[in-house]
Parts: C-alpha cells; sequence; structure tokens
C-alpha cells in the first residue's frame, strides 16, 4: 500500500478529541443530516416516496426544531463539525461542490462539473455562475482554493483531511473565476465522493466561524453551543428563490430525549428529530403529531481488534458473528425498528453486495471454530457506553446469546468521555458509531493508513491492495466490482461486526408542510407551516 496516505499528520490526540466529542451523534436525526432514505411514511398513512401531498408552500413563520446530544463544544465550522449536531447547523448555513442525491448518486451542487483528467492526477472545477455567498461576495476559484487548502492546512488538518490526502497543494491551480484545477500525488478516481462530503464545504477567503458565511438556505443570527442556534432565510438562496420557505430557524438542543419528546408534545418545539424507538408509540398516539420513520445506513459495529488476541484469528472473529442473533438484538433494543446487518457497511452504495447470504446465528459452528483456534471456553471483556440509544443494551444482549457458545462476556461499561480517550482505540473488543458514507469513503475513514478512527487496527495485504485498484480505476463498473471483492473480505474475515442499520424517527406538529414522504437529505429548506 502506498505510503502517500500518510501525507497529512492526524495526531492521537484530534483522533480522540473527534471521537470523544462526537457523541453528538447519539440521537441527532440523521434523515436531517445524511443521505435521505428509500421510502418515507407518516403516521397520517403511507405515500409514494417523493410526493408531496400538502400543496403549495406558505411563506413565513418560525421552524423549531430540538435535538440532543449537543455540547459545549458545539461548532459553526463545518470543516471542524463533531457530531451530528454539527452536521445538522452547518448543512443550514453551507454547501459543498456537490452532494448525494435521494438514490445516493452524486450530484452537483455549487460545482457545475468536477471532472477527472484520464490519468485520474488532476481534477477540474467549474463552478455555477453567479454564486454568491450570504454576505454578497462572490464564489469564485479564489474561494474553492482557499477552502480546500483550510482542509488539509498541516498545522490544523480539518475532519476531510485524510479524503484529501492525495491532493498535491502545490499544483491547485486558478485556471480563472470559475475554475479551478487539484493535482494529486497519485490516480484517484473517487476523490468526487470527498468534494461531496458536507465537511467540505465552501467557504469565504478569511472565513471567520464565530462570523459564519456560508451559501445555504439560511443565514447566521445567533449561536450558543450546547444551548440554541437562531438562523435567518437567506432571501437569496441559489437552489430555489421560494426556498427556505420560513422566515427563520431556531434548533434548541436538550439534555435528554424524554425532555426533547415532551417539548414537542407541549408545542415548545414544532419539530424533533432522532426519536427514539421507545418513544414512537407516544408520538404517533398524539392526534397533533405526526412521525417520518426512515430506513438508514447508519451503523453502530461491534469492533474487534484483529492485531492483539484473540481476535488476531480470524477464526474468532467468525465464531463471534455466527453467535449474534441479529433479528433477536434488534427487537430487543429498538423494538424492530431496524435493518439487520450482514458485517458490512453502506448498503445504499450502487457496490453493495446484496447477494452474499445473510449471516444467521450458527452456535455449533461457532463453537467449531472456537475449538479449531484453540479458544474453547473464550472469555472477552465487552467495553461499551451510552454513545447512541440502544447500545449498551445491544451489549448486553450479545454477551447473553454469547453463553450458548460457551463464551463468557464480561460487559464494561464506561462514560462517553472516558470510552474515547482511554477505550476507543485500545479495547480488544468494543463498540463504534457510524452514519452513512459511500463504501469508499467510509473504507477510507475507518479502515485507510493512516486513520484516525480504525479502532480495530485492520491491515490485511489483499484488501490493501484492491483498494489500491480502486482508486486508481476510472470504470465505474471495474470499481464497483472491486469494491465487492473487498466486502467478500470483510464478510470472510473482517473485523466489525454489522448486526444492523436502524431506523430514523422524526416527530413532526402536523403545522409542519413538506416533510411526509420526503427522500431529501436535509428537508428543513423545503418544511413550510401551515399556520
Amino acid at each position: 500500500m502506498s505510503d502517500s496516505r500518510n501525507a497529512t499528520p492526524f495526531s492521537r490526540r484530534q483522533a480522540l478529541r473527534w471521537g470523544a466529542l462526537g457523541v453528538a451523534a447519539a440521537t441527532v436525526p440523521w434523515s436531517l443530516v445524511g443521505c435521505g432514505d428509500s421510502s418515507g411514511s407518516s403516521s397520517g398513512g403511507s405515500q409514494p416516496p417523493g410526493t408531496v401531498l400538502d400543496g403549495p408552500p406558505k411563506r413565513g413563520g418560525t421552524l423549531k426544531l430540538g435535538v440532543t446530544g449537543g455540547s459545549p463544544a458545539d461548532t459553526l465550522d463545518p470543516m471542524s463539525v463533531i457530531g451530528a449536531v454539527d452536521v445538522l447547523r452547518t448543512q443550514q448555513l453551507y454547501d459543498s461542490l456537490a452532494e448525494f442525491a435521494d438514490d445516493r448518486s452524486i450530484v452537483m451542487a455549487l460545482a457545475e462539473r468536477i471532472t477527472p483528467s484520464a490519468d485520474g492526477r488532476t481534477w477540474t472545477i467549474v463552478l455555477k455562475p453567479g454564486l454568491q455567498f450570504h454576505d454578497g461576495s462572490p464564489v469564485d476559484s479564489d474561494a474553492v482554493i482557499f477552502s480546500i487548502k483550510r482542509v488539509i492546512d498541516p498545522s490544523a488538518p480539518k475532519n476531510g483531511a485524510l479524503g484529501y490526502a492525495d491532493i498535491d497543494p502545490g499544483s491547485i491551480r486558478k485556471v480563472d473565476d470559475q475554475t479551478v484545477t487539484v493535482g494529486l500525488t497519485r490516480a484517484n478516481f473517487v476523490l468526487i465522493e470527498e468534494f461531496a462530503s458536507y465537511s467540505n464545504a465552501i467557504v469565504p477567503v478569511g472565513f471567520d466561524p464565530k462570523q459564519p458565511v456560508g451559501t445555504g438556505p439560511f443565514t447566521y443570527t445567533s449561536f450558543t453551543p450546547g444551548q440554541q442556534s437562531t438562523f435567518g432565510r437567506n432571501a437569496h438562496y441559489w437552489r430555489n428563490p421560494d426556498q427556505p420557505h420560513v422566515d427563520s430557524l431556531v434548533i434548541t438542543e436538550f439534555s435528554d430525549a424524554t425532555a426533547q419528546v415532551n417539548a414537542l408534545l407541549s408545542g415548545t418545539i414544532n419539530q424533533a428529530g432522532g426519536i427514539s424507538a421507545a418513544q414512537l408509540l407516544t408520538v404517533q398516539a398524539n392526534p397533533t403529531l405526526k412521525v417520518v420513520n426512515r430506513p438508514s445506513g447508519a451503523w453502530f459495529p461491534f469492533t474487534m481488534r484483529s492485531d492483539v488476541p484473540p481476535f488476531d484469528d480470524a477464526r474468532v472473529r467468525q465464531a463471534m458473528r455466527l453467535i449474534v442473533n441479529r433479528d433477536q438484538m434488534i427487537q430487543q433494543t429498538s423494538s424492530g425498528q431496524a435493518k439487520p446487518g450482514n458485517d458490512m457497511w453502506s448498503p445504499f452504495d450502487t457496490a453493495y453486495d446484496s447477494s452474499l447470504p445473510q449471516r444467521t446465528p450458527d452456535i455449533a459452528k461457532a463453537k467449531q471454530l472456537l475449538a479449531d483456534a484453540g479458544r474453547a471456553g473464550l472469555s472477552v471483556e465487552l467495553v461499551t457506553s451510552d454513545l447512541v440509544p440502544g447500545l449498551v443494551d445491544a451489549a448486553q444482549v450479545f454477551a447473553e446469546q454469547a453463553k450458548a457458545a460457551g463464551v463468557t462476556v464480561t460487559v464494561k461499561k464506561v462514560e462517553p468521555v472516558a470510552f474515547f480517550t482511554q477505550d476507543y482505540l485500545n479495547s480488544s473488543f468494543s463498540q463504534d458509531i457510524w452514519d452513512e458514507r459511500p463504501f469508499f469513503a467510509q473504507t477510507g475513514a475507518n479502515l485507510d493508513v493512516g486513520s484516525p478512527f480504525n479502532p480495530t487496527k485492520w491491515r490485511d495485504p489483499e484488501f490493501d491492495a484492491l483498494y489500491d485498484r480502486a482508486k486508481s480505476e476510472p470504470d465505474a463498473t471495474k470499481r464497483a466490482d472491486l469494491a465487492r471483492q473487498m466486502q467478500r473480505i470483510l464478510y470472510d474475515r473482517g473485523s466489525y461486526i454489522v448486526w444492523s442499520f436502524p431506523n430514523i424517527i422524526d416527530g413532526f406538529s402536523t403545522d409542519v408542510k413538506g416533510v411526509e414522504g420526503r427522500l431529501q437529505a436535509a428537508p428543513l429548506r423545503e418544511a413550510w407551516l401551515s399556520s
């Protein structure tokens, strides 16, 4: 594997900071901040995906959104987002060059086109004409170059720096006011996924996160980290001059899910993002409220360190996967509001290999694999924490299921900050949380050389060689075939137990319109109020 992936320095301190504060991901609406879903439903009845039955939008009013999971470390810097609350806020203020559509394909956003050279060593970015930032300044080549260099700044690399690691800073060129060429140290035909990342937004030259300026549907008004943020309508929104429909947006952060739902029930807020499955019936039973329940590609896996015993033996890793009764775990941790996982991520990626047999519990085979590995009667410690609803429950359910295979699992629950500062990269058996990403982008984030988010310490020469080939392959069909070969390796001897993909459940007042049956990833710009 090429050492060029280590071109951007990441310190352990940075990795732990991102992780420790990343627990904000726990209860935030991924449907509002990540990719959309393949279907939508509400308590008022099912609707065809993508339809809007609310009639013509009405202008005015304040959309009041309640979320949980924020902290005093919250930020409005799109390139330094820590948790999903940050992502939710920054997606209202900023745009990237490209973005993911409802079907997970990549479409242009601020860019009119983004194209690689024949050898994959140079990418050309052409901006849409006439774009402006909130302050009226032009979205031009200087802003693009400034934004990319801000991400890869070696003195303070931002979240997208690993994905941009192949970029040669000295080979970024301004062709004209609307055109930029980006030179790479090696071929990379999947870089478009990084240009579409929300953490690689475009900001003006001299950007100040304390007085943020972007191109998004809303403009900055005020921000108190861990408490509340207020935004106004961008009257010159480039995407659609009629959007956003509301005059203002207020995002309030609650200390826990109960307080959040109580605020929705009382009318203090008119939208609650990320309702737990346990609260679903409560919201559905209220005639003044409605629910949108979407499948997602988020995943909260068990992690096995493949560089230390007992998980340095692939037979042990496979045995642990065969212990898991995924359907039972889903029922007991989320009341069935999830889809079973198959030990791979990115289920909505077009390259996802759905032909691989769905893994089901096989206790007899698990016992045989453990015996063959000399690990019969295995005892392990499983480190867990309240990072997302149901995560600790999943650990406890696994411990019970493991008894059938003669495996003793001792569950060690720690506080979230302790989990990420002491256990995340050190524990031999633990858990993790991820939102939905394309297959190659996710692989780069948690299995690539230099990744600060690799708790399994995965190293596999065959897998690494395939990843190198895939990034250098210009043909999308051949690249997808390489992805499926990589997935077969993950399926056969990987170090993650990907047991489910949870649904994302959002609650709304019936006065909030434009959200039912939506596929759109971030529908706040499309929401409107009937009263």
